[in-house]
C-alpha cells in the first residue's frame, strides 16, 4: 500500500499512473492464454491469443474433436472495438507467440500449428509447424504462411515476430531439424524472413557443437535497417564452436542485415 509509506520513501510517487480501462475475453468453459500485444504509430492496440476451440464429433473415428483456435482484435485507445476475428479448425491446434504490426497498421502473428496446411481437415498429427499470418488494418486476412516437414518427429517452435517499415516479417526460434527437411537432429535456432507478400525470403540456422541454441527475441532497427536477434546458448563458446561456453547459459546477440547476412555481436 503506497498510501501507509512515508512520501519520501516514495521518490517515484508524482510518476504513478492512473489506471483506466481493462478488457476481458473468455469463456468459463474453456481456456484462453498465450495473450500477446502490439501497438501501432497511431496508439491502436492489436491483440492476439488462443483459446480452446468449439468442440467436433467426428462420425469417421467416433470421438470428439477439439482444437485451439485464434484469437485476433483491434481497438483504439479507448477500448472501442475496431474489429475481431476468430481462425479455427477442430483439427488443428493454433498456439500464438507473437504479434507485429507495421506503420500501415497490417498486424503480422506467429506460432505454432499441427498440421502443415491449415485448411486441411486431417486427423490431429504429432507435427509442429510455424505459421506466420498477415491481416490488415481494416481486419482482412491477407494471406497465411507455414513452414514444416513430413517428418513427424520434426517440430518447429516460434519464439517471436517483428517487423521492419517495409512489412518484411522476422520470426525467430527453435527447430530440430532443417526446413522443408526430414531428417531429425539436436535442438538448434532459426531466425527467417517473410517479405510482405508471404514469401519465405531467407532463412539462417544456428548451431554449435554439442549446444543448445535459443533464440528469445528479435528486433529491427529502423535507422540502420538491421536485425537484432537475442537469446542463450548452452554449453558451448559459439565464436569457435568449442565446448565448454563462457558460463552454463550465455547470452547470445546476433546481428543480420536484410539479406540474411549475420554476425555475432556478444556470446
Amino acid at each position: 500500500n503506497l498510501d501507509s509509506l512515508d512520501p519520501e520513501e516514495i521518490p517515484f510517487r508524482e510518476n504513478l499512473v492512473n489506471f483506466e480501462w481493462a478488457l476481458l475475453y473468455g469463456d468459463h468453459l474453456k481456456l484462453t492464454k498465450d495473450s500477446h500485444l502490439a501497438v501501432d504509430d497511431n496508439g491502436f492496440i492489436y491483440i492476439a491469443a488462443d483459446t480452446d476451440g468449439n468442440p467436433f464429433y467426428d462420425n469417421s473415428v467416433h470421438r470428439l474433436i477439439t482444437g485451439k483456435k485464434l484469437v485476433l482484435g483491434k481497438y483504439d485507445s479507448q477500448k472501442n472495438e475496431i474489429w475481431t476475428h476468430e481462425l479455427e479448425n477442430p483439427y488443428v491446434n493454433l498456439d500464438v507467440t507473437g504479434i507485429a504490426v507495421d506503420t500501415k497498421g497490417n498486424a503480422y502473428v506467429t506460432g505454432s500449428s499441427t498440421i502443415k496446411n491449415y485448411f486441411e481437415k486431417s486427423r490431429i498429427e504429432k507435427k509442429q509447424f510455424l505459421f506466420v499470418i498477415k491481416i490488415n488494418s481494416e481486419g482482412n486476412l491477407e494471406w497465411i504462411r507455414e513452414i514444416g516437414s513430413s517428418n513427424d518427429a520434426y517440430k518447429v517452435n516460434p519464439r517471436t515476430i517483428a517487423v521492419d517499415t517495409l512489412g518484411n516479417s522476422y520470426v525467430v526460434g527453435t527447430s530440430n531439424g532443417p526446413f522443408e527437411g526430414d531428417s531429425v537432429k539436436p535442438e538448434s535456432g532459426f531466425i527467417t524472413k517473410f517479405d510482405t507478400n508471404g514469401n519465405q525470403v531467407w532463412v539462417k540456422e544456428l548451431s554449435a557443437l554439442e549446444a543448445k541454441i535459443t533464440p528469445t527475441s528479435v528486433a529491427f532497427d529502423k535507422r540502420s535497417g538491421n536485425i537484432y536477434l537475442c537469446g542463450s546458448a548452452n554449453n558451448n563458446n559459439i565464436r569457435n564452436d568449442k565446448n565448454p561456453g563462457i558460463g552454463r547459459n550465455d547470452l547470445l546477440i546476433f546481428k543480420y542485415d536484410e539479406n540474411g547476412n549475420g554476425q555475432i555481436l556478444h556470446d
